[in-house]
């Protein structure tokens, strides 16, 4: 508004032709402002419909990695149900030979934590599906299933009276199962002791079903007795107290009969400690183990081994017999002490041609598997370390704990090119997760002493003065002395051409001899 009257006011002072200019500058400068705000808010929309189109994208994607995470999730939960395991070879028991019947036993079956045929139906071989029970071997078999070592048999008890009170079946005809089941890093070792669910069946046909096991697909089974160990292997070192772990676990409570046995290296089974559910009583053979009561009877057959020695390492059985089962489980204690490394010297400083013995020890060790070894690195540290050729090792020696000790050394001779090298001992022995490394600093300056080529020179200028002074002395006293003569009362000493000869003066003593 304001402008239209500016543009009135100037018509009614200029000429009309000024005022239709300034009209037209008007109005096309409303027009340009009008078309920038028209265009930035297109640009506005369509930076929205961009973002609209990235928020889809972003969402849909994640949608999908959802799903699919689920479903990834949902097969390795049915995986993680399912543990390969293998059932042996050919082999024949003693009432199958009488029936004539060879039992011959498939490589390939699967133990399945699950109640449903219809979700492993994918499955080669045999199948032993775990039925609920009030015992829990998932917590054994839940992580790693695929990575664990399973081993299926089919137990015979025909000589052998079962009494299970938790199964419905006969006593004789019942078909009997254990799954040995390790895990690959020695984290634990179980064993499961199962009973195929049947219905009744008289004892012709349940030797019948022991055949046809040899051909069935699918086994129904539950488990009524787990005997476990978290502790298959233990690594300890000397003078330590060490846990023994083994556990049991059954569907009813019934009196068990517990027994440790030792056997080492070359050696005998010997019996440490046995235990007696029926009268509550423990018998020890060994004072270096102890149990307590309270944990049997809630499970726990864990022994404590005291103070261990060397002489205690080797294989202890953890047998335990329950109701006619029998289980057991072997814990192999082995003895590790780590090397303690040290150097004869942290630094050297040497001048150039001086020899000095490098030496690194490794002592009280065990086992004897250790290797010492001397590397050579230059001071710019670009190169890879080289191995010292040379060295010299004392041989292993025994020390009165019963551990070994070893020594590497090499002799060093000092030049100026080795100014700033490192020289750096490696430790490898199996009780260490990475070797021991120790190293020594080398500093070669040049050398203030004098070498034996410079001695045998300075030798032999100071022998060759001598030797012109003493000629020079003589030849001045054969110039000086060539025709003196020394006299005395009695004697007459005359130097002739350096030389001196005594004259005995007769006369003069003859005249001496006769005025007295």
């Amino acid at each position: 508004m304001s402008s239209a009257n500016s543009v009135r006011k100037k018509c009614m002072f200029s000429d009309l032709r000024h005022c239709v200019v300034h009209f037209r500058s008007i109005l096309f400068t409303r027009s340009e402002s009008e078309s920038e705000s028209e265009i930035a808010r297109n640009k506005r929309l369509q930076t929205k419909h961009k973002m609209a189109s990235m928020e889809f994208t972003l969402l849909f994607g994640l949608s999908v990695l959802i799903c699919g995470f689920q479903a990834s999730k949902d097969a390795s939960q049915r995986k993680s149900g399912r543990i390969p395991c293998s059932t042996g070879s050919t082999r024949q028991t003693d009432h199958l030979v009488a029936d004539n019947i060879p039992h011959v036993m498939k490589d390939k079956s699967w133990l399945v934590l699950s109640a449903s045929d219809e979700e492993h139906n994918d499955l080669e071989g045999v199948k032993f599906i775990l039925k609920d029970s009030s015992l829990n071997p998932v917590r054994f078999l839940k992580n790693d299933a695929d990575r664990l070592i399973c081993t299926i048999t089919l137990n015979f008890t025909d000589n052998i009276q079962i009494i299970w009170p938790s199964l419905q079946n006969d006593e004789n005809t019942n078909q009997w199962f254990s799954a040995v089941i390790r895990h690959p890093d020695g984290n634990f070792q179980v064993t499961i002791y199962m009973s195929e669910v049947t219905e009744r069946a008289s004892v012709e046909e349940h030797k019948l079903q022991q055949h046809k096991f040899l051909d069935a697909d699918t086994h129904h089974v539950t488990a009524v007795y787990i005997l476990s160990t978290n502790t298959p292997l233990i690594q300890s070192t000397l003078k330590k107290d060490v846990l023994l772990d083994c556990s049991f676990s059954l569907d009813h409570q019934v009196d068990v009969t517990v027994t440790w046995l030792f056997q080492g290296k070359g050696r005998k089974k010997i019996k440490l400690l046995t235990y007696n559910g029926a009268r509550k009583t423990i018998q020890y053979h060994s004072e270096h183990v102890t149990v307590h009561e309270e944990d049997l009877l809630n499970g726990n057959a864990s022994i404590l081994l005291r103070d261990v020695a060397l002489e205690n390492q080797g294989v202890y059985t953890c047998s335990v017999s329950a109701a006619g089962l029998y289980g057991d489980q072997n814990v192999h204690l082995e003895i590790w002490e780590s090397p303690v490394v040290s150097l004869n010297v942290e630094s050297l400083l040497l001048e150039e041609g001086q020899e000095e013995k490098i030496l690194c020890s490794a002592s009280h060790y065990y086992p004897l598997d250790v290797n010492i070894e001397w590397l050579q690195e230059d001071q710019d540290k670009l190169l890879v370390p080289s191995i010292v050729q040379n060295t010299f090792f004392s041989g292993h020696i025994y020390n009165s704990d019963g551990t070994y000790s070893l020594i590497g050394f090499f002799m060093f001779r000092a030049s100026l090119q080795d100014n700033g090298i490192t020289f750096t001992c490696r430790v490898e022995h199996p009780s260490l997760a990475s070797p021991i490394r120790r190293r020594v600093q080398i500093t070669v300056i040049e050398s203030k002493r004098w070498r034996l080529e410079e001695w045998l020179i300075l030798t032999v200028v100071i022998l060759s003065l001598i030797l012109f002074v003493t000629f020079v002395h003589i030849w001045r006293g054969r110039l000086s002395n060539k025709e003196a003569c020394v006299k005395s009362t009695t004697l007459t000493l005359c130097s002739t051409s350096g030389s001196y000869r005594l004259f005995q003066v007769v006369g003069k003593l003859r005249a001496g001899i006769n005025f007295h």
